[in-house]
């Protein structure tokens, strides 16, 4: 089997665990807090339906070669999150149901030729399309987190995630030259982020990225050359 279809696995996996999550909420615990400042849950699942649509789309112009934009802007991504955000429970698990459904037959519908090709994420972020999956597998592990519902929580991500997206976090760090440390280490591997002192972090490799993408504090980390971990900044 092909590390594409690895992946489309692998978010299969996450999909059902995160629709059993949302087929245990409520209408009332839809409209609560969600760990992302300024949304409810709410807003983080209509965030999950959202995204299966655009990576749809762009699977759709793998297969059939008609371009098609993930997002007809960022402004009509963001309305329609503000504008699902209010539905039902049940309107939710079943919107993310379908649209993962859909996400799923358009991805398993993508040549492995056709996995080379550039699409675009969001609105400019240019990518091979082998980077979809992985993608939704971030997407839909990360924000089932962010609903902060202690049945799943950064601890609960697939080991895969830490593996392929460690090094695209740290050479997107790199490359903006804004990092509280200059290196991280993690699986007995260390990552160059900043030329300076030799400071660093290191430790688990899921708690790594959660640092990284803000979901953790990394108090299972270990510092190096500083007394303690510092707050990661936000990536992207």
């Amino acid at each position: 089997m092909s590390q594409w279809h690895r992946d489309l696995n692998e978010v299969a996996v996450e999909t059902e665990k995160l629709l059993a999550t949302v087929a245990a909420m409520n209408d009332l615990s839809v409209q609560e807090p969600a760990v992302l400042p300024g949304w409810t849950r709410g807003h983080v699942l209509a965030h999950i339906e959202g995204n299966a649509d655009g990576l749809a789309r762009l699977a759709r112009y793998l297969i059939d070669g008609v371009e098609r934009p993930m997002y007809s802007s960022r402004e009509a991504r963001n309305a329609d999150v503000t504008l699902h955000a209010s539905w039902s429970a049940v309107a939710h698990l079943e919107a993310i149901a379908e649209s993962a459904a859909q996400l799923d037959r358009d991805m398993r519908g993508v040549k492995e030729t056709a996995i080379d090709q550039t699409v675009i994420l969001g609105a400019v972020l240019q990518v091979t399309a082998s980077r979809l999956a992985p993608q939704r597998l971030l997407e839909v592990s990360v924000h089932h987190s962010d609903l902060g519902i202690p049945s799943y929580t950064w601890r609960d991500w697939p080991s895969r995630l830490a593996e392929y997206f460690i090094p695209i976090v740290v050479a997107d760090f790199r490359e903006g030259g804004a990092f509280p440390v200059d290196w991280i280490e993690t699986d007995g591997i260390r990552l160059e982020i900043l030329e300076g002192d030799g400071s660093g972090v290191r430790g688990d490799s899921r708690e790594m990225l959660a640092w990284m993408l803000g979901r953790a504090d990394g108090a299972g980390l270990e510092p190096d050359g500083i007394t303690s971990v510092p707050t990661a900044p936000p990536w992207r």
